[in-house]
């Protein structure tokens, strides 16, 4: 009787995944040393954060809030460090989507 218990513990909170993001993935572009999140100048560009992947955990690289930017300027030019992993989360259009990109040695994609 106890081990049945012990299993429907287990079994409760591995089902248990907590708040699950409404983000969604959209392909950005990545090219020479600029990121676009949108080349449309119908799209308005909310908010961006990028994250870089160092010593085991992702930490703040760059971000703006609260912006209303359209198409050039949803087109920045981060100073990317190569050898490192991003993770891009920002907003479009009132939705929020995500994506990522590993910028290796020889500063590709």
């Amino acid at each position: 009787m106890k081990n049945v218990a012990i299993i429907a513990v287990i079994f409760l909170l591995s089902a248990c995944q907590g708040d699950k993001s409404n983000d969604e993935l959209r392909y950005t572009l990545f090219f020479r040393d600029s990121i676009c999140f949108s080349t449309d100048k119908n799209d308005v560009l909310n908010y961006y954060r990028i994250e870089i992947y160092k010593g085991g955990s992702y930490k703040i690289f760059e971000y703006k809030e609260d912006v209303a930017l359209s198409y050039p300027d949803t087109c920045i030019r981060p100073k990317l460090k190569k050898g490192y992993r991003y993770k891009l989360t920002y907003g479009m259009n009132g939705k929020h989507y995500y994506d990522s990109l590993f910028l290796n040695n020889d500063w590709k994609y």
